[in-house]
């Protein structure tokens, strides 16, 4: 009968636990680097729509840009010019908005004499004072 015996100064060791413990820690290394992969694919494909809605924004403000520059280009004719100041002028109206037109009429129907007729009214923007200019004629006679 053979029986084994270990004449080394060392015992048998035994390198189970070793081999545990390095199996753990790849699985863990695996899993890792598998969630890391995910969120790297997805911050890609998240980087990938921004880009596009990106380039789709800077397409419409290019748009956007040719058309206003084009407007600039009419309105800068002389034959828009007049559009401007009527424009400006209901801009500033708008603005001030001091202005009670509905009084100012009643009181122009209380100022002026019985049958006198507003034939034209301009109102005017100069230096940023709105002027209105009115064009009255006299009352109609009737002929006998």
């Amino acid at each position: 009968m053979y029986v084994r015996l270990n004449l080394a100064t060392n015992p048998l060791l035994s390198h189970r636990r070793f081999l545990a413990g390095a199996a753990a820690v790849g699985v863990l290394g695996l899993l890792t680097l598998v969630g890391l992969g995910w969120q790297a694919y997805n911050l890609r494909k998240a980087d990938e729509d921004l880009r596009a809605r990106s380039s789709k924004i800077e397409k419409e403000m290019a748009t956007v840009s040719q058309e206003r520059e084009t407007l600039e280009r009419y309105f800068a004719q002389q034959e828009a010019a007049g559009f401007q100041d009527n424009a400006k002028f209901v801009v500033a109206v708008l603005q001030a908005r001091s202005i009670n037109w509905t009084q100012m009429f009643m009181d122009l129907e209380k100022t002026l004499p019985p049958g006198v007729r507003v034939v034209h009214i301009q109102p005017k923007l100069e230096k940023g004072i709105v002027t209105v200019h009115f064009v009255v004629a006299p009352p109609i006679r009737k002929r006998s």
